[in-house]
C-alpha cells in the first residue's frame, strides 16, 4: 500500500491501493485519510477537531455515493453516531445518546424525512419508545 500526502488531489492521477493523507489545519501532521481503490474513493477518514483521533468515517458504494457514515460526536474517542445510506440518501441513523457503548436511539428515514424514531430509554437494549410520523 502506498501512502501520500497532499492537501489537494486529483483522483485520475493516482493508481489502485492507495492511502491520501490530507493536512486540513496545515499543521504538519495528518488528519484526513481516504483510502482508494483504483480510481475511487472508498473510505475517508477526519480528525475533525485535531486531536490526533479519527471522529468522521465515511465509506462509499460503487458509485461514489456515502454508503455508511461514522461519527465520535462528543470528540471522546469512541464512535457514537452510525448512518447508513442508501443510493446516497440517508435512511437510518442510529445513536449512542448517552455515551454507554450501546446505541439507543434509532431514526428511520425515507426521501429526507423522518417517518420513525424509537428509543431505548432505561437501558436495557429493547425498544420502548416510538414516535411514528
Amino acid at each position: 500500500m502506498t501512502v501520500v500526502s497532499f492537501f489537494f488531489f486529483n483522483i485520475s492521477s493516482i493508481s489502485a491501493d492507495m492511502v491520501v493523507t490530507s493536512d486540513l489545519n496545515k499543521d504538519g501532521k495528518p488528519d484526513g485519510w481516504s483510502y482508494i481503490n483504483g480510481k475511487s474513493v472508498t473510505r475517508q477518514e477526519l480528525d475533525v477537531n485535531f486531536d490526533g483521533k479519527v471522529d468522521s468515517v465515511y465509506i462509499y458504494d460503487e458509485n461514489g455515493k456515502v454508503a455508511e457514515e461514522i461519527l465520535d460526536t462528543n470528540y471522546d474517542g469512541k464512535m457514537d453516531n452510525w448512518r447508513e445510506y442508501q443510493d446516497g440518501s440517508l435512511v437510518l441513523d442510529k445513536a449512542d445518546s448517552n455515551y454507554d457503548g450501546k446505541i439507543d436511539v434509532w431514526i428511520y428515514v425515507d426521501r429526507d424525512r423522518v417517518y420513525r424514531i424509537e428509543k431505548d430509554t432505561n437501558g436495557d437494549g429493547k425498544v420502548d419508545s416510538v414516535i411514528q410520523y
